[in-house]
């Protein structure tokens, strides 16, 4: 009887302390549109960003009892004091409330014991892969509250902190380390509070939530080129993906877009080509014809693919996955599919002396596939995707490679600049990369080519392998700002 007595006490003590610490949020319960981090929180968000990419997902708001200013990113909870009088910005250890002193099944401890580095805090081995990120921000990322586990169920090796937590995928080299998404188990806002989902899966990333990331996603798409995703045929609903997760999917007429609700951070789309039955071809050798791209896939063998549709795919965020077959000719001209869309081109010689080129409307065949009807009204048959935009319109895309080592090819960063879609030649740019140490280093980039297009090797950077933020920015000479867009690469000495 004491026994139980004494644990209903605990109990009791830990649903208090719960109210209480969930009592200071007051989030609102959807993810403002446009949402940036405040200004306070520049530089714990800066930390963040040297570690994983970051997304605020509500705007930051003052607890009127205690002046206290708290804002939510997708992996923390950011918290503001002004009157303490040190570290006025921290986060919040949130992962205290995750109920982990006994593990889900899912959750499987790693044996260390072979491993020759030992760090023990709290009775707790940290792992070794996370010394230099504790070495530098351990102010910020609290105690430990897990040993290394394996959560067996999105195939992840992970450890969770007070304020931070960490995985790796299982198939990424040693030290490609990631955030877990603490921010978005802990938000929205229910009835009596913000309340912490199920450790590795964050079921509470609702289906609103998913909607607004990827219409969000889809503006900035259409922003660049009006027309390229298409017109939205339903609302987000939830399915699984080839694997069986969780995964919230948004269809249009070009392209189907979807989130995972293991970690809700990165917009992807599907390979709907593939699911509705586009025949992946076989192998070819490389075809010499000037106008040919080859995407190299096994040896020397690979895919042909017209140049005209590999610079598209390419000044298109990249979105468009592998091809799965060569260039084909048609009526109209070509046809080039990918994992992720299908493109053709259309009408003849455009303007340019190149073909116009539009997206195969796919998204109702998806839709007729899985059984789902498209839930808003039938749309005008879609007009090409290049199509007049507003004048003078100047837009800036990015992108890098990845070093290679046995070649010796460093990593590079490019990008491409244009006017309306035309692309502009003679730009000046440069590119500034953020260390780990807070520091920076610029790079200048030699002036696009005819092609809009410029790239800049990456070399003499004195740090280990990393993610890195970076900035490619258009050189202003009106004495007015410089025009950046920002970007993560994998940095390999």
């Amino acid at each position: 009887m004491i026994k139980k007595i004494f644990a209903l006490l605990v109990l009791l003590t830990i649903i208090v302390s719960a109210l209480v610490i969930l009592s200071e949020f007051n989030f609102a319960p959807e993810q403002p549109q446009g949402a940036t981090i405040d200004p306070d929180f520049t530089e714990i968000a800066s930390v963040l960003k040297s570690l994983d990419q970051v997304t605020a997902i509500t705007d930051a708001i003052i607890q009127k009892a205690d002046g206290i200013k708290y804002q939510a990113v997708d992996v923390a909870i950011l918290a503001f004091n002004p009157a303490k009088p040190d570290q006025k910005a921290y986060l919040v250890p949130i992962a205290k409330y995750f109920e982990l002193g006994t593990l889900p099944a899912s959750l499987t401890p790693v044996d260390q014991a072979e491993r020759a580095d030992k760090r023990i805090s709290d009775g707790i081995r940290i792992w070794d892969e996370l010394f230099p990120i504790l070495d530098k921000y351990s102010k910020y990322i609290g105690k430990p509250l897990t040993p290394l586990v394996f959560n067996s169920e999105n195939d992840t090796y992970q450890q969770y902190f007070e304020s931070l937590g960490f995985y790796r995928n299982r198939t990424d080299p040693p030290g490609k380390i990631h955030l877990l998404p603490y921010g978005y188990w802990w938000y929205p806002k229910t009835a009596t509070g913000p309340t912490p989902g199920p450790i590795g899966i964050p079921t509470i990333f609702s289906v609103t939530q998913a909607e607004n990331r990827i219409l969000s996603k889809v503006a900035r798409l259409e922003e660049f080129d009006p027309g390229f995703v298409g017109a939205k045929l339903t609302e987000a609903f939830e399915a699984q993906d080839a694997e069986k997760k969780k995964i919230f999917v948004m269809v249009f007429d070009n392209m189907a877009l979807y989130i995972e609700a293991s970690d809700p951070r990165q917009v992807k789309l599907l390979p709907v080509p593939v699911l509705i039955g586009s025949p992946v071809q076989s192998l070819q050798q490389r075809n010499m014809e000037p106008d040919n791209t080859f995407f190299q896939v096994n040896g020397d063998q690979g895919y042909n693919v017209k140049t005209i549709f590999a610079n598209y795919a390419e000044t298109h965020s990249g979105l468009a996955g592998k091809p799965i077959g060569n260039t084909s000719k048609t009526e109209k001209g070509f046809l080039q599919c990918f994992e992720n869309y299908c493109l053709e081109t259309i009408n003849g010689i455009g303007k340019d002396g190149e073909p116009d080129i539009r997206l195969l409307p796919y998204g109702r065949e998806y839709l007729k596939i899985i059984g789902k009807e498209a839930n808003l009204p039938i749309q005008p048959t879609p007009t090409p995707t290049q199509v007049p935009l507003q004048s003078r319109k100047t837009r800036l895309i990015s992108w890098h490679q990845a070093a290679d080592v046995i070649s010796g090819k460093p990593t590079s960063i490019g990008a491409a600049v244009f006017q309306n879609l035309d692309p502009m030649a003679n730009v000046n740019l440069y590119t500034t990369i953020y260390l780990p140490d807070g520091g920076q280093q610029s790079f200048s980039m030699p002036p696009t080519n005819g092609s809009g297009k410029t790239q800049v090797d990456i070399t003499g950077l004195n740090i280990q392998a990393n993610f890195l933020n970076y900035d490619v920015c258009i050189i202003n000479n009106n004495n007015a700002s410089d025009f950046c867009v920002s970007d993560t690469f994998y940095y390999r000495p």
